[in-house]
């Protein structure tokens, strides 16, 4: 069973035009009483009138201002709470999404270091290769073939590398940052 929402029973300045316009239709009422009865029994002409009794308004506006204080609060109340809720829920999703993204570019930053480094060696090895190659003369078929090989070797690792960086670049894509949802 579901209570029903009080929270919009006690908001607005209405809700005093409404008091005193209650107050106002009893007065008119115990007129209305008043001038039947003398128009009934004229005997007891003129009826008094009863007048409002401030004691029981002052009881009723009492119970009035604690219960819009109290709905008002239970509202801030729920606010905060499922601001919170929804703030912890975003944040949550901000970090299993930063945990992901952030190990693909750890990932990405290794392969990056293993390009470089091929690259770097295949260069070396070039401008400087090992001295049974180097004795070698430039035209000479083992050193062409050595340097084919060394930069066969060096194609294979960077291009795996890269590979494996375009396959982070779709798990990239496949894990964005959430959108914001905090507050909404």
């Amino acid at each position: 069973m579901t209570l029903p929402d009080f929270s919009r029973l006690f908001t607005g300045p209405e809700n005093i035009f409404w008091f005193m316009l209650g107050i106002g239709l009893t007065q008119a009422w115990q007129w209305i009483k008043c001038k039947w009865k003398d128009h009934t029994d004229p005997k007891g002409a003129p009826h008094k009138m009863k007048k409002i009794n401030w004691f029981y308004v002052s009881i009723v506006a009492t119970v009035a201002i604690t219960t819009f204080i109290g709905v008002q609060n239970q509202r801030t109340y729920d606010f905060a709470t499922k601001l919170a809720n929804d703030t912890r829920e975003c944040q949550i999703q901000f970090n299993t999404a930063l945990r992901v993204r952030g190990a693909i570019t750890q990932e990405n930053d290794k392969l990056s270091r293993i390009q470089r480094t091929a690259l770097a060696d295949w260069i070396h090895d070039l401008i400087f290769p090992p001295p049974h190659i180097a004795q070698l003369p430039y035209d000479d078929p083992g050193r062409t073939e050595w340097g084919l090989t060394r930069t066969a070797q060096a194609d294979r690792e960077i291009r795996a590398a890269q590979e494996e960086q375009e396959e982070n670049d779709k798990l990239r894509a496949a894990n964005p940052y959430p959108d914001p949802e905090c507050g909404k």
